[in-house]
């Protein structure tokens, strides 16, 4: 079994390279933006431990690298909605069970469980028995 992990990026990481940084922000804002770093980190960090510990191959990249990736048994999209959507994107043939990195302030309306509470979904997605069809489109 190859698992990929597509994760959200924090705002934080994502403008880790920002001289300003957040340093010109409400303190408030501020504030959040770190709590919603350190939520992100937190699930990506407790998510691939629980593969490794389970002895779980697996690939973690995050979602604005995940074109053209190798073939994957199932996808662990880590983020909220859009971190759903970009791997469901990419990854078309591949299962995705989708897990909220930070409920608080991430929409996650297609996934179905979050750090504290993975474990369980994910053993059933593994086994097969967790899959939710994907909805397909088309316009006449």
């Amino acid at each position: 079994m190859k698992v990929l992990i597509v994760y959200k990026k924090s705002f934080l990481e994502s403008h880790a390279g920002d001289p300003k940084g957040i340093s010109h922000l409400d303190p408030a804002d501020r504030d959040r933006l770190i709590r919603a770093d350190a939520e992100n980190r937190r699930a990506l960090g407790e998510v691939t431990a629980h593969l490794a510990r389970s002895g779980i191959d697996f690939d973690a990249v995050h979602r604005g690298s995940i074109a053209a990736r190798r073939r994957y048994d199932l996808v662990l999209s880590l983020g909220g909605d859009g971190t759903f959507f970009a791997a469901a994107r990419y990854l078309k043939d591949t299962p995705i069970l989708g897990i909220n990195s930070d409920p608080a302030n991430s929409l996650g309306l297609w996934t179905c469980a979050d750090r504290t509470d993975f474990r369980d979904p994910l053993e059933r997605a593994l086994a097969g028995s967790e899959l939710i069809p994907r909805i397909g489109v088309s316009l006449m």
